[in-house]
Formats: structure tokens, C-alpha cells, sequence
């Protein structure tokens, strides 16, 4: 048995520390019996932690313990008490874990005791145990009367509002509690306020905030809304508030998924809760908190199921304070729930720093602000709640990154028919809709090549005497990789001959001419109408390849934070040498600055100012600025063979917009090494070795809600391989390197 467990499990998760007054402390251990077994030490422990408590600098005739002193662990452990605290946090530690089979602690001797002003050694228990019975007990009427004097002096210490911090972990605080806050803004607004509660402390990771401030508090770690409710009474007896924050209900959605509790036993608990608080008190105010949500950083698996649990006790909540609301003791409900991101939370349940200031302000606003009782529907009018979103199910290949096109509605394109290209097909996501879910807008019917559309296309294919298959192949032009630059501009790659080599250095016959392209909408969303510009932003052939240009595939085009706008583009081929490019481009023409717009495909022997090279692999790049670096993402491996594919996501960065960009090993992306390897710090590669996610590539990244959203298609091993979108949420480590924060979907809230 180990005193670093006891320590952990002490100070950061049981701060229990109970001050009771000094009558009811002695009047709890008078006259304890011997037990052969050890529960008189507990006892005698018990009593000499209170009379050590209690004592107020007068001398008295009952014996009082000197610190430090030792106790012996059941298992022959000793430990050091440095004071009453810890004593008073150890044994209701104690009390609450271990059953009389575990054992007690007992004292050490020798050990010190003051009696009166002396201080005098003990030698053992029964030495002990013949000071404690001839100690003088304080008569009923002499504790009434002392009992009376603290309840005045606390009045007259402080007069204002009684308010009981109520609640499990996320009261305490761990790490952080909104009840310091919390004290300070109502210090700012000279509201007067008294925090009471039966245990007091500044959160539960040790001591972090100023001195000086209301520490009173009745947060539970590790309770439910039942074990609150068992002892509510008890701990009314020592307080009465006028205002009780009630936030519970965390650790019943644990153990409601766990089946080990049911929905309906916590709320029948809330009820008599709140019928307690009254019974104390007829006039008292309570404010009912909407419980915080679970977010990306909770580790005990997806949070989907948790937070339809919490979207479910949250509107049990909201029922109960509607039929239970009184004029004269009101239940305000506060949202504690709505609009709260992961970078707020630790874990992804407890508040950090960030979040305890949410929450204290919130509770602030509800203080400060009139106590009346409001209709449930008035107050869920303004009470969103964490949905569940469903993952895409259509065919989606070589997804778009995603964008905000109107608040909370969001877009993306793909290349959609399941064989992996041929038409582009938009998708929406509208957060405001009641079950918010991805849903196709139209299939883009690019077909047959138009003189008048694609001018660049047919005169190249026309030199060719292809069979009838050929043609085919060759008039069913493929649209895909496409890139959302706002919600009106998308850009795509068009190419002819599906299954023709990108250059002709791999094959005889000419290499596959490709060309990205532009299209605008005219409308708002949802009515949207979208035209496809017929002259190439760039395109690639034999002649671009000769010179060593870039080929026109895989466009993502972006601003940067200076609204200077670039697009990153190309792909690899083992002769190619500027395999991907990022393209400076005019804002106001949307298309590549100093570019001849009559033959945009003729890369200039030496080079393009305009086009510089920043890797010699990969494809499917896409480029983010994100605090003081530029970040190149790649696919590397195969893709569009379904199950088969090797798609993988590797990152790279630089502080200069143009390179060089290097891995976390300091490798080039401007180098193919001997060995084989390719430079790449590994984002994502399937999650978490599921057969679900396999091969995802093509990287897009959001920005909202004050997080990162990551978008990526990949091959659904549960559904044959067939392509989809996938989502999750993207961080950065303390060293700048991005990484997937759960394999939970993106919640986009």
C-alpha cells in the first residue's frame, strides 16, 4: 500500500475537509468503546483531530494532538500528518474507500499530547486512552452557547447573500474551479455574497489562487445527483443558503452508459434535491444548471453516446424546473452548455481555466440578473445542444476542404461517383436544422467536350485517331480534386483519358493533358447558380512536362492572413523534378499572376516567377499558415484502389511561405532519399488501426467554433472500399506539430 497512492487520490480528487463546529465534533466522538481491532485508534484519532481543530488559542483540559505525528497503514506503512487537514482529509478518505476488513490506521508511539498548556509524552494506547476519558466535556447548555457566539460572529462577518456551490469534480475544480472566479466578478459588481457549503479549498489540485477569497463549497468528486441527495440533509443542518448552483449530473451520464444507473433514478434524485434545499429553506433560489457538454479531448471513447445522454438529462432538467418553478423560491436554468469548445476543457469533461471563467460568468449573469421562473420553452429557445452528427455516407472522393458559407451552414465538393471520379457533386451541412446532417445539392453534369467550353481540350485530343473506345474514354472528360475557395468560387481539375499515364516519359504515347479549372455562382446559399469558366487557370502536357513544370492537378487554392492569395498544386512522377508548386495569384482575376492566358499551359523553359517549387513528392498537397509556420500537408502511397489503398496524411513546415519545408527529423521535401523513404512527419494513416479508415488523403482544414476541423476522404473497409469523407478535429502540440485529436467525427459546434 503505497502513501504516494493515498497522496494522489487525497489531494487532487477527495478534498473533503468537513468544518463542523466544535459542539458537534465532540458531541459525534464522546465516550468511544474499546475495540481489539484497531477502531479504537480510529476513534481516539478522530477526536484529537477535532479537539486540534477546534481549539481557539485557550488552554483547556482535554488532551490536543502535536504535530507532525505518524500513523501505521493496516500494511505496516507509516506516514507523516502535518497538520489537521490533512488528518480530517485522510480519515474521511479512509472511511468512504476501505471497510473494517481493510483495517484502520493507528497512532505511533510515542507520541506528544498538550494538555492544558503542558506538553506531555504518551507511551502507548492505554496511556492515551486514560487522558481522553478524563477529559472535561463541555455540557449541552456551554456547547448551545458556544455554537451561538460562532453562528453570530459569522453573520456579522459577512451578511450577504448565502450562496452553496453544489455539485461533483467540476465544482471542486479539477484543475480549475469558476468558483474563484466567480468570486471575483461578483467582488467587481459589489454584489454581497457568502459561499457556504461543508467543505472548503481552492480546487482540487492543490492551492493556485489568491488568498483572501470565499473557499466554502459543497463539490463532491467522483458523486451523483443520488449521493448528494443522501447526504443533503445532513450537510443543511450546518448551513442554510439562500441560493444553492446546482451543476450535476456528469457522473450519472457515466453511469447511466454504463448501465449501471437509469435516467430516472438521477432525476427522481434532482426532485427530492431540490425539496430539500426548500425544506431548509421556503425562499431559496436555485439556479439549475444545463450540464457541460463532452468534447474531443474525452478519452473514454466516442462522445457521441455521451453527449445524447447529457442533451437527455439536459432537457429532464429543463421539465423539472417547469413544473417544480415557484414565485417565491424560483428555479432558474443556466446554460453551462452551449458554445463551450476543447480547448476549453482538460479532458474533455473537466474545465480548464478557460472554461471555469465561462462557467463563473455565466453563473454571474444568472445572479446578478432578475430571479423569476421562466417557461421551459422560453428558455430552450436559446439553449443549443451538442448534436450528433451523422458520418457522410455518400461517395465522396478527393474531398474538398470544407467551408462556412452562411452561420452554421457548410459546404463541400467531391469527386463523387464511386468509381472515384467523372462529376463533382456538392454537399451541405446546416447546423441550424433540428438533425443536421451532410446532403447532396446537385451532380455537376460536366460531359461532353463543347468547343465553346473547353477550347484547350478538344484541339489537343482532335490530333489523336482513337477507336470508338477511345473516344469514349476521351469525351467523358473526368472533374475531380476539387478546392472550395469561398461560397461562390470552387476550383477543379478536368483531364481526359481516365487510366492514361501522366507523362510520357512512362509510356510511348503522349501524356494525359490536364487542366484546372475554375467555376462562380451567382445566389446565396441554398439557391445557387454555378457557371464553369471556359478558359484553363492552368494546364499541363507533354511540352510543360519537358520543361520541368508542374502538372495541373490537385489545386488548393487559399488566402493567407496578408490576403495575399496562392495555390498549391502538382503531383508526383518519379522524373518529374517541381512535383508541387505553390502559384502566386491575382485576387482580383482569381488565376495566376502574369500568367499567358492564351497558352497557360506552356510552362516557360526556366521556370514561372510566379510558380516555385517546394517538394519533389506527394500529391493531394494542401498549405496552412498556423501561428509563426507555413504547413505543407501530403499524401503519400496509393490511392483509389478501396480496400487496397495506401493513402497516408504526412506534414511538413517552414517559416518562409516558400520553403524549405522539413519533417520533424529535419528532413527535405525538396530531397528523395537513397533508402526510399520520403520525408513527413505522420498525421493520419487510419485511426487508430481501425479496418474502417483505410487510405485517407486529400487534407482540408477549418477553422471554427475556436477549434480545428480536419477533413479527408478515405476507403470505408465496412462498405467494400467505397470512398467517403471523413472528419476529426486537429490540434497542435506543445511543439507546433499538428495531431488528431480523438477519432470522434468533427462536431463543428
Amino acid at each position: 500500500m503505497s502513501l504516494n497512492k493515498y497522496l494522489h487520490l487525497i489531494y487532487p480528487l477527495f478534498i473533503l475537509v468537513v468544518l463542523c463546529s466544535a459542539c458537534q465534533k465532540q458531541t459525534e466522538f464522546t465516550d468511544p468503546q474499546p475495540a481489539e481491532n484497531g477502531q479504537l485508534q480510529t476513534e481516539i484519532i478522530k477526536y484529537h483531530a477535532q479537539q486540534a481543530s477546534s481549539r481557539d488559542g485557550s488552554p483547556t483540559d482535554c488532551p490536543e494532538l502535536i504535530y507532525p505525528l505518524a500513523l501505521t497503514l493496516p500494511e505496516g506503512e507509516i506516514i507523516e500528518v502535518e497538520n489537521t487537514e490533512f488528518l480530517e482529509e485522510f480519515l474521511m478518505f479512509w472511511e468512504k474507500e476501505f471497510t473494517e476488513a481493510d483495517g484502520f490506521p493507528e497512532l505511533v508511539f510515542p507520541m506528544a499530547v498538550l494538555v492544558g498548556e503542558e506538553a506531555i509524552e504518551v507511551a502507548d494506547e492505554a496511556e492515551l486512552e486514560s487522558f481522553y476519558a478524563s477529559c472535561e466535556e463541555l455540557s449541552e447548555e456551554e456547547m448551545d452557547e458556544e455554537l451561538m457566539d460562532e453562528e453570530t460572529e459569522n453573520e456579522e462577518e459577512n451578511n450577504g447573500l448565502k450562496i452553496l456551490p453544489l455539485g461533483n469534480s467540476i465544482t471542486v475544480g479539477v484543475p480549475h474551479t469558476y468558483r474563484y472566479q466567480l468570486s471575483q466578478l461578483l467582488d467587481d459588481a459589489n454584489f454581497a455574497y457568502n459561499f457556504v457549503g461543508s467543505l472548503s479549498g481552492d480546487n482540487g489540485e492543490g492551492e493556485v489562487y489568491p488568498d483572501g477569497w470565499d473557499k466554502n463549497h459543497e463539490g463532491h468528486s467522483g458523486w451523483t445527483a443520488g449521493d448528494i441527495n443522501e447526504q443533503l440533509a445532513d450537510w443543511l443542518g450546518g448551513y442554510t443558503p439562500d441560493m444553492a448552483l446546482v451543476h450535476l449530473g456528469t457522473n450519472d451520464i457515466f453511469r447511466i452508459y454504463n448501465n449501471d444507473l437509469m435516467m430516472e433514478q438521477s432525476v427522481t434524485a434532482m426532485t427530492e434535491i431540490i425539496q430539500k434545499l426548500r425544506a431548509d429553506n421556503p425562499q431559496v433560489v436555485i439556479l439549475l444548471a444545463q450540464i457541460l457538454p463532452f468534447t474531443e479531448g474525452f478519452e473514454g471513447g466516442s462522445i457521441a453516446p455521451f453527449n445524447d445522454l447529457v442533451n437527455q438529462w439536459n432537457t429532464e432538467l429543463s421539465d423539472l424546473a417547469s413544473t417544480m418553478c415557484e414565485a417565491t423560491s424560483p428555479i432558474i436554468m443556466v446554460d453551462i452548455n452551449s458554445d463551450f469548445v476543447d480547448s476549453e476543457f482538460s479532458d474533455g469533461f473537466h474545465p480548464n481555466e478557460a472554461g471555469a471563467t465561462k462557467m463563473a460568468q455565466r453563473w454571474a449573469d444568472a445572479i446578478l440578473d432578475e430571479w423569476i421562473c421562466v417557461e421551459k420553452e422560453d428558455f430552450e429557445e436559446d439553449m443549443p445542444t451538442i448534436v450528433t452528427i451523422p458520418e457522410p455516407n455518400f461517395a465522396g472522393h478527393d474531398v474538398s476542404e470544407i467551408v462556412e458559407i452562411a452561420p452554421n451552414v457548410y459546404t463541400t465538393f467531391s469527386s463523387s461517383n464511386p468509381n472515384y471520379s467523372h462529376r463533382l457533386q456538392q454537399f451541405y451541412l446546416d447546423m441550424n436544422l433540428p438533425n443536421p446532417q451532410w446532403v447532396s445539392s446537385f451532380h455537376w453534369p460536366v460531359g461532353q467536350p463543347d468547343p465553346n467550353m473547353l477550347p484547350f481540350h478538344v484541339p489537343w485530343m482532335e490530333q489523336y485517331d482513337y477507336n470508338s473506345q477511345e473516344q469514349i474514354e476521351h469525351n467523358e472528360l473526368a472533374t475531380v480534386a476539387p478546392s472550395v475557395y469561398d461560397a461562390n468560387t470552387v476550383y477543379f481539375h478536368l483531364y481526359n483519358n481516365p487510366g492514361r499515364t501522366w507523362a510520357a516519359s512512362q509510356n510511348k504515347e503522349p501524356a494525359m493533358f490536364a487542366g484546372i479549372y475554375r467555376a462562380t455562382a451567382t445566389g446565396s446559399y441554398p439557391n445557387q447558380t454555378w457557371t464553369m469558366e471556359p478558359q484553363p487557370v492552368y494546364y499541363s502536357d507533354d511540352t510543360t512536362f519537358d520543361r520541368g513544370g508542374p502538372r495541373a492537378v490537385d489545386a488548393n487554392v487559399w488566402q493567407d492572413k496578408d490576403e495575399q492569395m496562392y495555390m498549391t498544386f502538382g503531383s508526383w512522377d518519379p522524373e518529374d523534378k517541381n512535383v508541387i508548386c505553390i502559384a502566386d495569384m491575382d485576387e482580383s482575376t482569381g488565376r495566376i499572376e502574369s500568367f499567358d492566358a492564351n497558352t497557360p499551359g506552356y510552362y516557360p523553359d526556366g521556370g514561372h516567377p510566379a510558380i516555385h517549387p517546394i517538394a519533389t513528392f506527394g500529391e493531394g498537397a494542401f498549405s496552412f499558415h498556423y501561428g509563426d509556420y507555413y504547413y505543407l500537408f501530403l499524401n503519400l502511397g496509393g490511392c483509389c484502389s478501396g480496400v487496397n489503398s495506401t493513402y497516408r496524411i504526412v506534414v511538413g513546415r517552414s517559416q518562409n511561405l516558400y520553403g524549405p519545408y522539413v519533417d520533424d527529423q529535419g528532413r527535405s521535401f525538396m530531397t528523395q532519399y537513397n533508402d526510399g523513404q520520403f520525408a513527413g512527419k505522420e498525421v493520419l494513416a487510419g485511426l487508430n488501426g481501425q479496418t474502417k479508415y483505410i487510405g485517407p488523403g486529400h487534407t482540408g482544414i477549418i477553422e471554427t467554433k475556436g477549434k480545428l476541423g480536419l477533413s479527408f476522404h478515405y476507403y470505408d473497409g465496412d462498405d467494400g472500399g467505397k470512398p467517403k469523407l471523413g472528419t476529426r478535429e486537429l490540434a497542435f502540440d506543445s511543439e507546433g506539430w499538428p495531431y488528431v485529436v480523438s477519432d470522434a467525427s468533427f462536431s463543428f459546434q
